[in-house]
C-alpha cells in the first residue's frame, strides 16, 4: 500500500496505515511499528532494531547487506 498511495498522489498526511488508522503508513511505520507485523518482526528482526527504536536504527537495519 505505501508505493500504491505514494503513485496516487496522496498527500503524505493522508496515507494513513489500513491497520492502525492512527499512524502514516510509511516505510519506518511498516518494518518497525505496526502492531500487524509484530509476529514477523520478531522472527526476523534483531530486537536491537525494534526497542527503543528511532529512525537511525532503522537507517542501519535497512542498510544491512
Amino acid at each position: 500500500m505505501i508505493e500504491k498511495r505514494r503513485h496516487d498522489n496522496l498527500l503524505l498526511k493522508d496515507r494513513q496505515c489500513v491497520y492502525c488508522e492512527t499512524s502514516i503508513e510509511d516505510e519506518f511505520h511498516f518494518v518497525i511499528k505496526c502492531p500487524l507485523y509484530t509476529e514477523i518482526r520478531q522472527k526476523f528482526i534483531d530486537d536491537t532494531y525494534i526497542v527503543n527504536t528511532s529512525y537511525m536504527k532503522f537507517c542501519d537495519l535497512m542498510s544491512l547487506t
